[in-house]
């Protein structure tokens, strides 16, 4: 997955999964994630102002990810055509797919596999927002926070993901 997403940045799949893709699906609104003695909430973004990136910010034991729709729409799309120019061009890939695919039908679907995950997540917001009180999410090497490599192995699960995104298009 990190191969299809921008490269900079620190990694929070889980944080970004659960809080939003659970959270909107189960509950039409995020979810407020806590972790120990640190809650992390989501504001949502409609601006294509390069100044209104999606970004995490923290106040007391609050991280609050403000998250840019149209932003990620930009950085999804590209993926998914970059996804799908590869898949076209790569036989192990395509193999890869099919094999995803069809297991979708036959198991049970975890949507958050391992949530000893997430606080190591939000403890890598927690150690970047030290230095600064804003970090962007997707974009900027120095401070940026990306999908992670978690899925790299789990090929179904991004093909879970793919196909959940793909159906709201």
């Amino acid at each position: 997955m990190e191969e299809y997403f921008p490269k900079q940045g620190v990694k929070i799949p889980l944080i970004i999964w659960d809080g939003i893709r659970n959270g909107n699906t189960h509950l039409f609104m995020p979810n407020v994630i806590k972790v120990y003695n640190t809650f992390v909430t989501f504001t949502f973004v409609v601006s294509t102002n390069s100044l209104r990136l999606t970004s995490a910010s923290k106040s007391g034991n609050e991280i609050n990810i403000r998250f840019n729709g149209i932003e990620f729409y930009r950085i999804f799309k590209r993926a998914v055509e970059k996804y799908r120019s590869d898949l076209d061009r790569d036989h192990k890939l395509q193999d890869n797919f099919i094999n995803a695919w069809e297991s979708i039908d036959n198991t049970p679907h975890k949507l958050t596999r391992d949530k000893r995950k997430i606080p190591k997540e939000v403890n890598t917001l927690n150690t970047r927002l030290q230095f600064s009180n804003r970090v962007n999410i997707f974009s900027d090497a120095h401070n940026g926070l990306l999908i992670s490599k978690h899925y790299q192995g789990n090929a179904h699960e991004l093909t879970h993901l793919l196909r959940l995104i793909l159906r709201t298009l």
